[in-house]
């Protein structure tokens, strides 16, 4: 999860700031997993997902209800027609279509999982051999090259 974060932070705190760990659970065929993922809810949280898998170039319109993006392609063809109201987005007001250039992905996720994924295996193993050696009193590893 550090890991995530520091790679994430270069790209926006806000989205580093969100990325939590859920509980531990066990999973239907007796596995356990934790899930590490970025929290929608948190303030700017929605990001991650942009961030991770970039954002293809796009038209951008205020539409009337339950248009959505074929009015605002109709709109740019010229078989329709969008509002004119003014829309924020960051700091100005903007109103018509908008091309949205798109941007690159900055993946920090997957990124991070493939980095750190050796030191999970490691840490996973240490615990098993600590449960097993503190329920049972066997040594599990009495003898035996512990760095495979």
């Amino acid at each position: 999860m550090a890991e995530a974060k520091l790679r994430a932070s270069s790209w926006s705190p806000k989205v580093a700031a969100a990325i939590t760990k859920g509980s531990a659970r066990k999973n239907q065929d007796g596995t356990f997993s934790i899930r590490i993922y970025v929290d929608e809810r948190k303030p700017d949280g929605y990001l991650g997902f942009f961030g991770e898998y970039g954002v293809a170039p796009h038209l951008i319109a205020r539409t009337g209800a339950k248009q959505g993006r074929v009015a605002v392609r109709k709109a740019a063809e010229g078989s329709g027609n969008v509002t004119l109201r003014p829309m924020k987005i960051g700091d100005r007001f903007v109103s018509g279509i908008i091309h949205h250039p798109g941007h690159a992905a900055h993946p920090f996720m997957r990124v991070a999982l493939d980095t750190t994924v050796d030191d999970a295996i490691a840490a996973f193993r240490t615990k098993v051999v600590a449960v097993i050696e503190n329920k049972t009193g066997f040594n599990s590893l009495a003898g035996m090259d512990v760095a495979a």
